[in-house]
């Protein structure tokens, strides 16, 4: 009986490290996104800039 509960034991532990890694997960691709965005602005920008230069 106490080998079950140190199998239950290990289980529950495991699987709350995986959720911890998939949160973790989750945060960098949530990170990795925001600055995917600023950086197509950001090309958005410079591209009407170039725009604006070559009718002047």
């Amino acid at each position: 009986m106490q080998k079950a509960s140190s199998w239950l034991l290990a289980g529950v532990l495991g699987a709350a490290a995986t959720t911890s890694q998939a949160a973790t997960l989750e945060e960098r691709m949530a990170a990795f996104e925001a600055r995917a965005s600023a950086a197509e602005k950001r090309a958005a920008a410079a591209e009407q800039q170039t725009q604006a230069l070559a009718r002047e």
